[in-house]
């Protein structure tokens, strides 16, 4: 199952129950999205299991708190179940490329807004930086090799240094 299915299936099987069914019912899920659905539906509710960092160790504590969890451990899980170094790093290595993919997605709106609605009278300065954000916007991170990502991003920070 994709992710987007597996979401918006868990989403109208909760949207479902709520509505049709009324029934008390734990709904387990990975999908931090769901967290915002109190919003919407006011029967709905969130809770966590706590854990805590301590001397950059996770710790569970296995008590049920209110609220959705503040962040995500499963490559911690993993490592403490014994997953190899080298295969958490690779899961490391997808999981910043997947969390730059989604920043880049919910930002670009916004930057679109900052380099198409700019006013007529603008420095050079600023029209260099307008420039580099279109730049940004131009790539296609998911066609993009992790080693094509360093040059680019290598590229932009050289970029934006001479312009700062």
């Amino acid at each position: 199952t994709a992710t987007a299915d597996g979401l918006s299936l868990a989403r109208a099987t909760i949207e479902w129950i709520c509505s049709k069914i009324s029934a008390r019912t734990i709904f387990a899920t990975h999908f931090y999205e769901l967290t915002e659905l109190p919003k919407y539906l006011p029967q709905v509710y969130n809770l966590s299991v706590a854990s805590q960092e301590i001397n950059g160790k996770i710790i569970f504590t296995h008590k049920i708190k209110a609220g959705p969890a503040t962040c995500s451990y499963g490559l911690e899980v993993a490592r403490m179940a014994g997953v190899p170094a080298a295969l958490l790093k690779r899961a490391s290595q997808l999981l910043l490329e997947q969390n730059n993919n989604q920043q880049m997605q919910s930002r670009q709106m916004s930057l679109q807004d900052l380099t198409e609605e700019r006013p007529v009278a603008v420095s050079q300065n600023e029209q260099d930086l307008a420039n580099l954000l279109k730049e940004q916007l131009g790539i296609n991170i998911n066609e993009t090799t992790p080693f094509q990502a360093f040059l680019l991003l290598s590229e932009l920070v050289e970029k934006a240094r001479k312009l700062v």
